[in-house]
């Protein structure tokens, strides 16, 4: 089925289940109806809770947000994880290990254990990861054959398309040429792994949140958005709530994104279309 002929904006946010901030970042985001979805951390500590108040979002889908880089294994293996089970692993180990077939083995009956228990409390229509690790080639192919195993219709892809925000502050920090390489990084990889997917699948055909990880708010997810002309976009952002002392000022940042009432009126006035990732019009 084709989208082309639109613009959709898919307003998803990673890390429901990581812990009692994001927790309440992502529910408090969907409530006020600007997240329209949220993709699920199956091994860390804030997954009960994340089940719990998923229970007050009966009209949402969520997604499976894989994660083999933060926490612990559900599945122990020595491949993936340190002597006190947990990951030890960051993106470019990863990609190095991607080769060896026993790691591969040992990552797929990890996802497996993560897909499972997730599907188990979540109604569940997508599926990405935790530091974009899916879009290392041997691990995408591995998505991709799990998706179809369990008939989850929608996988992230980050093919991001290049924009510039006017602000200085956001340019003249280590952080941002750092972005640079990660965007360059993944949208290489992004091209070859689209071509991967199935047309039975739904993928977006670009991703906003990479150029300015650590940056977003409401000014960069405009600017991102206009130079977008039709297709399926993924904005991307990580809210904390903090009551009282914040702990991670950017991400509570990203949630004062969502507090804005005037997003929505701003994203409808450059003509998307704010859907989950079912692609169903409001």
């Amino acid at each position: 089925m084709s989208y082309q002929n639109k613009k959709y904006l898919i307003f998803n946010s990673d890390d429901f289940g990581h812990s009692n901030p994001f927790n309440m970042g992502v529910y408090k985001g969907i409530k006020s109806g600007i997240i329209k979805t949220s993709c699920v951390l199956s091994n860390t500590e804030g997954y009960g809770e994340a089940v719990s108040l998923s229970k007050d979002l009966k009209e949402t889908f969520f997604g499976i947000h894989i994660n083999l880089v933060e926490g612990k294994s559900l599945t122990k293996n020595k491949f993936l994880v340190d002597s006190k089970n947990n990951f030890n692993n960051g993106y470019i180990n990863l990609l190095k290990k991607s080769f060896d077939k026993n790691f591969i083995n040992a990552a797929e009956f990890e996802m497996r254990a993560q897909i499972e228990r997730i599907l188990s409390d979540f109604k569940i229509n997508h599926i990405n990861s935790h530091v974009h690790t899916h879009s290392i080639p041997n691990l995408f192919k591995l998505i991709i054959k799990l998706a179809e195993e369990y008939k989850i219709p929608y996988i992230r892809t980050q093919f991001e398309k290049p924009y510039f925000v006017k602000s200085i502050k956001k340019h003249l920090t280590c952080k941002y040429p750092v972005n640079l390489i990660k965007l360059a990084l993944l949208d290489f990889l992004s091209i070859g792994n689209k071509k991967l997917i199935k047309d039975n699948f739904i993928t977006n055909d670009y991703l906003i949140g990479v150029t300015y990880t650590g940056f977003m708010d409401k000014n960069t997810i405009l600017e991102g958005l206009k130079v977008i002309d039709k297709g399926i976009v993924e904005v991307l952002i990580h809210p904390a709530y903090y009551e009282k002392e914040i702990l991670k000022p950017n991400n509570y940042g990203e949630f004062l994104i969502i507090e804005d009432k005037t997003l929505i009126e701003d994203i409808k006035n450059l003509g998307f279309i704010l859907t989950d990732c079912s692609l169903g019009e409001e």
